[in-house]
């Protein structure tokens, strides 16, 4: 049986706490989204800050999901797997 990685669980918990100033940023992003939160004038630091992570940011959480569905369903089967997905909702 092999054992957790938790590495996947440390990486999920940093990009979830990250979403919280990332979107808090944009709030004053005048860039790409000028005008379509709260300020039209630009911060340069948390515009640098969200301009840093949002390349990464969906990939990571995606590539997380695989991850740990790929470990998951080493341990159970397809139907177990669907089972326990359909419990969770």
């Amino acid at each position: 049986m092999q054992s957790r990685k938790h590495y996947i669980d440390n990486l999920r918990t940093l990009a979830i706490l990250l979403l919280f100033p990332f979107h808090a940023s944009q709030i004053w992003n005048g860039g790409e989204y000028s005008g379509f939160y709260v300020w039209s004038h630009t911060n340069n630091v948390l515009y640098a800050f969200s301009t840093a992570v949002y390349p990464w940011y969906m990939t990571l959480l995606f590539t997380l999901a695989g991850m740990s569905s790929k470990y998951s369903l080493q341990k159970r089967t397809n139907k177990q797997f669907i089972w326990e997905r359909i419990k969770s909702l």
